[in-house]
């Protein structure tokens, strides 16, 4: 976060908003059934581990 001025938060007003990241992780999944049945007893799924974006604030009302 960029802040300028010494305002209370709850006063600031949103100048920009940029810079979104996702971080994701592949996890595989049992699919459940018979056991030892070789490698297509799975699934692989994205999960999101994280989300971030930088914001811009003015405070100097």
């Amino acid at each position: 976060m960029d802040r300028i001025g010494s305002d209370p938060l709850e006063q600031c007003t949103v100048t920009s908003i940029r810079n979104p990241q996702t971080v994701t992780r592949l996890v595989r999944v049992d699919r459940g059934g018979r056991r030892g049945g070789g490698d297509d007893n799975f699934d692989v799924i994205v999960v999101v581990v994280s989300k971030s974006i930088s914001v811009s604030l003015d405070c100097t009302h």
